[in-house]
């Protein structure tokens, strides 16, 4: 829990340095995030996005053009993996998996539909990231074997990669030129996890596959505000006034 309280002042300490580069919002945006991560493990037997999760932070941009930045975030990101009520009424052996990462995306953003007032309504990202293990928790309900290591390295926590590398897909609506909603899919390129001794559980079996390595997948959807932005230029009113006076004439 320590390390998720110093990524929390992280993120408290780099909102009012944010916030006093507005006059340099031509070049730069910035701006904070939360959201609900739906999450999944491939590897677990389980299926679905049953794990909920929130994830917060901030994010900045450097723009490239009117209609083209490059964005990286400080995100707080919590995964895992959970049964759903049908797999637990079934009885087999379900898994329980939480975990909290610290996560920098680096995103490629292109923007479309320009509106009336001068904002982008849409913007379609794509790009890499790099999250951090901070806490691993895991629970196994119904128990194959006392002497089933593949489970307790699981439960142990022995084998969790503390480094994720992943791809990011993703699409934003834009309100305002503050306000916006986006969903994007996140996938790892690297395990999870990856069990370092199975065994066998009676000699003369063969190795249980179950729980040798686990992969993330999670979508999520997210709240955004912008609190620096470029200015977008507005039509004069002396300019309005006299153009609708030319077409009277």
């Amino acid at each position: 829990m320590k390390k998720e309280h110093a990524l929390c002042l992280i993120l408290l300490f780099f909102a009012p340095s944010a916030l006093s580069a507005q006059k340099y919002s031509s070049l730069f945006k910035a701006g904070a995030t939360v959201g609900v991560n739906f999450s999944q493990i491939d590897g677990d037997e389980q299926f679905g996005y049953n794990n909920k999760g929130i994830n917060f932070g901030l994010r900045g941009a450097i723009i490239l053009r009117k209609d083209m930045d490059v964005s990286t975030e400080l995100l707080y990101s919590q995964r895992g993996t959970r049964p759903d009520a049908d797999e637990i009424s079934k009885q087999k052996r379900t898994v329980y998996v939480s975990l909290g990462y610290a996560e920098v995306p680096i995103l490629f953003n292109y923007f479309y539909d320009k509106s009336e007032i001068g904002h982008y309504r849409w913007n379609i990202y794509a790009g890499v990231s790099y999250g951090r293990l901070l806490k691993s928790e895991t629970k196994i309900l119904k128990s194959l074997s006392l002497t089933d290591t593949i489970q307790q390295n699981l439960v142990n926590a022995i084998g969790f990669n503390t480094s994720d590398f992943s791809l990011i897909f993703g699409i934003k609506r834009y309100f305002t030129n503050r306000v916006s909603v986006s969903l994007r899919h996140t996938f790892s390129m690297n395990y999870l996890y990856k069990n370092p001794k199975p065994v066998v559980i009676t000699r003369g079996q063969q190795p249980n596959k179950d729980y040798m390595t686990f992969r993330s997948f999670f979508f999520s959807f997210n709240l955004g505000y912008d609190f620096i932005t470029p200015k977008m230029a507005k039509p004069r009113k002396g300019k309005t006034i006299q153009k609708a006076k030319t077409s009277v004439h």
